[in-house]
């Protein structure tokens, strides 16, 4: 029998895959990623590059106002960035380093 010897399972067309074990083999191609963290960041940049420093001051005033005038959501949001958000609270029942109630 002359038959010649069947390709490698990551030659030929298709994508390229991992080996049963899941490691990568030499020559594999990259995947393009997760499409939607692509996405988000596109719109990311675009955000980015529309806004001036004067934008972003304005909106940040508009907010204080707000907060100020008692606008709860705004004076979160105002807070949350500014200071950061509180810790987790502790849980008294678990008994420390154990994580056993």
């Amino acid at each position: 029998m002359s038959s010649s010897p069947s390709p490698p399972p990551n030659e030929g067309p298709g994508p390229r895959r991992p080996d049963r074990n899941g490691h990568l083999i030499e020559g594999a191609r990259p995947r393009t990623g997760n499409p939607f963290a692509l996405r988000l960041l596109a719109v990311r940049r675009a955000l980015f590059h529309s806004l001036t420093e004067n934008d972003l001051r304005r909106i940040v005033d508009r907010l204080v106002e707000k907060a100020r005038a008692g606008d709860l959501a705004a004076a979160r949001l105002l807070l949350a960035y500014a200071i950061g958000s509180p810790a987790a609270a502790v849980d008294p029942d678990v008994v420390r380093g154990t994580g056993d109630a």
